[in-house]
């Protein structure tokens, strides 16, 4: 059955729950929180070509949908994954910024 979102019911997806949760820690809380710095992650959604590489890397920020990657969480805490996974990005894509001083993280040049 299908929720008002066109979406399975059960699946937060549409309402954006998902994406608050996956960051949350078996105990309840935010782990995001716990850092000072925070990155920006964007997909450039014009350029993306759907191999899904991100979201085998880093499933917890990234998924893919229809033929698109997709952010599910963002500002996120410093992790390595994304990190790999805007570098090895086919076409980069993904782009991560600290958020405080707007220096981009990945992909390097």
């Amino acid at each position: 059955m299908l929720d008002a979102h066109g979406m399975p019911e059960g699946d937060d997806r549409a309402t954006g729950e998902a994406d608050r949760t996956a960051n949350r820690a078996a105990d309840g809380t935010d782990r995001t929180t716990d850092h000072a710095t925070r990155h920006e992650v964007t997909i450039d959604r014009r350029v993306c070509i759907g191999s899904g590489a991100c979201a085998s890397t880093a499933p917890h920020v990234f998924s893919v949908l229809g033929t698109k990657g997709h952010v599910r969480t963002s500002p996120t805490a410093p992790d390595p994954l994304v990190v790999d996974a805007a570098q090895s990005c086919l076409v980069e894509a993904i782009t991560l910024r600290d958020v405080d001083t707007g220096e981009r993280i990945a992909p390097r040049d």
